[in-house]
C-alpha cells in the first residue's frame, strides 16, 4: 500500500516483483479495494499497445488511513501526491511504473521518466518533446558509464517506430550525459521474449526486398545488423530485481563472460544466456555450428529453462544439448565470489 501510494498507477502484474506468492498479494489488494483505501481505473486499449490493464491508486480514505499510520510510527507528513492517470493514459503510466519500481528495488539507481524527459526537452524548446513523440520507452536508467533505454512490453511485442527509438537513444546521450546507451525490454514473463524471438526469425526468412515492403514491423532483432544495441529482456519478476542489481555493477558484462568461461569444457561448448541478451537466442538457434563441439551447455536462469527447452528443441538433433539452470541469487552469489563452487548438476535437452 505503501508503494501504491509513492509511485501511483500500479499494475496487478506488477505485485510479482514481491518476494511473496502473488496470488496472496493480490487477494490482500482486492480486499483493500473493497475498504475503500484503493481505487481501480481500467486503462483504455489503444492500437499500438493492444492491451487493457487495470491500474491502482490510494484513494483519499487510504492517504488518510496510511498517514494515521505514518504518525503512529512518527515518519512525519507524506508529502508526495502522484499524478493518477485517467483511462488512454493510464496503460502507458504503469508501464512507466513498473519499470521504475523493479529499478528502484533492486539497485535504487537514478532513473528519468519518460514524462520528465519529455518536461526537460520543453523547458529549452516548447516542441523540444517532438523529438521523442513516437518512442515507447518508458524510463532511462543511469548505470555506471552507461545509460540504458527501457522499454515495458507488458505481454505482446511491440510495434516502434524506428526514427522516435533512434531519436530516444540521442536523449539519452544528451539527457543522461552518458557514453554509452543500450537497451533493455522488460515483459509480464517470457511468452514476451518468446513473441520478440517468433517475430524475429519469421523477420529474418524475409528477403530484404520483402523487408522494405513491411508497413508494420514490431520489434526484432536482425541478424545481419549490428544494430541491436545489446538488447537485453528481464520478466516482471521477483527473480528479475537479482539481475537487475548486478547490471548495476561496472564489471557486470566482463564478470559474466568470465563466469561463462569457467563452465566451458574441453569438449563441451558453452551458449551463456546470463547476460540476457536477445541476439544470442538467434545466433545459437540460427547458427548452431557456429560452435566446433558436438556437446553444448545452455547456461541459463531458471525463468528462462521452460523457454531454452522449447526453442532450442529444434536443433537438438544437430547438437548435444545439456541445460544448466541457475537462479538469480545463485549467480548473484558467484558474482561477489560469496560461494566457492561452480554448481554444475545439467540434464539433457
Amino acid at each position: 500500500m505503501v508503494d501504491i501510494e509513492w509511485y501511483g498507477n500500479v499494475a496487478y502484474r506488477t505485485l510479482k516483483i514481491y518476494p511473496y506468492p502473488y496470488e496472496s498479494v493480490k487477494d490482500t489488494i482486492q480486499k483493500l479495494i473493497r475498504a475503500g483505501y484503493i481505487g481501480v481505473v481500467k486503462g483504455k486499449k489503444s492500437k499500438t499497445l493492444r492491451q487493457s490493464v487495470k491500474s491502482l491508486h490510494i484513494t483519499p480514505e487510504g492517504r488518510k488511513a496510511l498517514q494515521e499510520l505514518y504518525d503512529r510510527l512518527g515518519r512525519g507528513r507524506m508529502k508526495h501526491e502522484p499524478v493518477i492517470y485517467q483511462k488512454q493514459k493510464a496503460y502507458r503510466a504503469n508501464l512507466v511504473t513498473t519499470a521504475t519500481m523493479m529499478i528502484h528495488k533492486s539497485t535504487g539507481a537514478e532513473t528519468f521518466s519518460c514524462y520528465e524527459v519529455k518536461r526537460y526537452l520543453e523547458k529549452a524548446n516548447p516542441r523540444g518533446s517532438d523529438f521523442i513523440k513516437y518512442s515507447r520507452f518508458v524510463v532511462f536508467w543511469k548505470r555506471p558509464s552507461v545509460c540504458t533505454v527501457v522499454y515495458n512490453f507488458g505481454g505482446l511485442n511491440m510495434l516502434l517506430n524506428k526514427n522516435g527509438e533512434r531519436n530516444a537513444r540521442q536523449a539519452a546521450h544528451d539527457y543522461a550525459e552518458a557514453g554509452e546507451v543500450d537497451m533493455l525490454i522488460l515483459g509480464d514473463d517470457s511468452d514476451t521474449l518468446r513473441s520478440i524471438l517468433d517475430y524475429s526469425l519469421w523477420f529474418n526468412q524475409k528477403l530484404e526486398k520483402q523487408r522494405n515492403h513491411l508497413k508494420k514491423v514490431h520489434y526484432h532483432i536482425n541478424l545481419k545488423s549490428n544494430q541491436d544495441h545489446g538488447a537485453m529482456f528481464l520478466p516482471v519478476h521477483y527473480e528479475a530485481l537479482a539481475v537487475m542489481q548486478l547490471m548495476q555493477d561496472e564489471n557486470w558484462a566482463e564478470r559474466i563472460a568470465e563466469l561463462h568461461q569457467e563452465y566451458e569444457e574441453e569438449d563441451m561448448a558453452v551458449w551463456g544466456l546470463l547476460d540476457c541478451k536477445i541476439k544470442l537466442w538467434l545466433t545459437h538457434r540460427k547458427h548452431p555450428n557456429h560452435t566446433r563441439q558436438d556437446k553444448v551447455l545452455i547456461l541459463c536462469y531458471d525463468w528462462q529453462e521452460a523457454l531454452v527447452k522449447e526453442f532450442f528443441r529444434e536443433i537438438a538433433d544437430q547438437k548435444e544439448l545439456w541445460i544448466q539452470v541457475l537462479t538469480g541469487q545463485l549467480v548473484s552469489d558467484l558474482f561477489f565470489d560469496k560461494i566457492d563452487y561452480l554448481p554444475y548438476d545439467p540434464y539433457r535437452l
